[in-house]
């Protein structure tokens, strides 16, 4: 997964690449998806949340 997010720590924007999956949730609507990832500038490591909405075209 490669996405552009804040950094939850340092608030640097920056496109975040090569996410570790941490755990998946399904519930009777949306997958949901937790990533580990780590901040370049800062080298924090935090969470990012992937959520998919199976209704959704």
């Amino acid at each position: 997964m490669t996405t552009s997010e804040e950094c939850s720590h340092c608030k640097t924007p920056n496109m975040f690449r090569g996410y570790e999956l941490k755990r998946g949730v399904e519930t009777d609507r949306f997958t949901i998806a937790i990533y580990d990832c780590k901040c370049s500038k800062c080298n924090k490591e935090f969470e990012i949340l992937d959520i998919y909405d199976m209704f959704e075209d």
